[in-house]
């Protein structure tokens, strides 16, 4: 812990002009941009400073939990199959990265679509998760990421999973943690402050925050809802990560990594994680 702070320490540059760099040395990626970075508040210029911290702290390796998700639906994708992901995105960006592995690769979100088709086999459709415009047992593959904490009523929207998906097929989501302190200060602010704090903090558009229920957000109320309508947990991993929400403050940032980085070392802190990965598959019995 001694070496963490340490490290906390020696990230506060000593010029203004210091570019971020990874933990080698070598300047961030695209593609570790594409992950890590979220437009934030720099009103104060501290978020440059988080973002070194950063750089030095999930250096070395570390995976951020979208990547593992889309490892996840790679490693059980087959081809020639069908994907949906269930709450999109208005840019489609799971679907745009994954369309090659697929046949056909369907994207449903409520919000309006900015994403363009351009790949001849992604279709995108605006409507709603608790009545998809799909057939019964058309789909190899369910995936979501950062939705079902959006959902009012989940036990609809795994209904319509569980309907669309073939027998044997998967659902993969990636959810936050209920348990998660971040998640827990978003249930006691009120949902009509929430584009507001957003906004503050992360600096995105508040016609991008949506209402939060976390109905589906521990490891009981997923294995729960899936029992209902014969989806089984095959796998269930709980995730860390950076505090992004905190970037906007140097010292809040450092000392929400501290903690990621404690609950991250022992299996026994895992359930205070920030992420829940979950792969659930439609039992064969259960089809008519």
């Amino acid at each position: 812990m001694q070496k963490l702070w340490r490290s906390v320490k020696n990230s506060v540059p000593t010029k203004s002009n210091q570019q971020p760099v990874s933990s080698n040395n070598q300047p961030v990626t695209s593609i570790e941009v594409s992950y890590n970075h979220r437009p934030t508040n720099d009103r104060s210029g501290m978020h440059k400073y988080s973002e070194l911290l950063k750089n030095r702290l999930y250096g070395n390796g570390w995976l951020h939990p979208y990547r593992i998700f889309e490892n996840t639906i790679q490693q059980l994708i087959k081809p020639g199959g069908v994907i949906l992901d269930a709450g999109c995105g208005r840019e489609a960006s799971v679907l745009t990265k994954l369309n090659s592995l697929a046949r056909l690769a369907v994207g449903v979100d409520l919000c309006a679509l900015s994403a363009t088709e351009a790949h001849s086999n992604i279709k995108l459709i605006r409507g709603d998760l608790v009545n998809l415009s799909l057939k019964n047992e058309s789909v190899d593959i369910v995936t979501s990421r950062s939705v079902l904490e959006h959902i009012k009523n989940p036990e609809l929207v795994y209904e319509e999973v569980h309907r669309v998906l073939k027998p044997g097929g998967h659902f993969i989501f990636l959810t936050p943690n209920l348990f998660d302190y971040g998640s827990l200060l978003s249930l006691l602010v009120p949902n009509r402050l929430h584009p507001c704090v957003v906004r503050l903090t992360e600096g995105r558009k508040e016609i991008d925050t949506f209402p939060a229920f976390y109905k589906s957000n521990t490891e009981g109320l997923i294995r729960q809802l899936g029992e209902k309508v014969g989806l089984r947990v095959c796998e269930m991993k709980y995730l860390g990560q950076y505090p992004s929400y905190l970037m906007f403050n140097c010292l809040l940032f450092g000392i929400g990594a501290l903690y990621d980085k404690l609950i991250s070392s022992t299996e026994l802190l895992r359930k205070l994680r920030g992420w829940i990965l979950t792969v659930m598959e439609k039992e064969i019995w259960q089809t008519e």
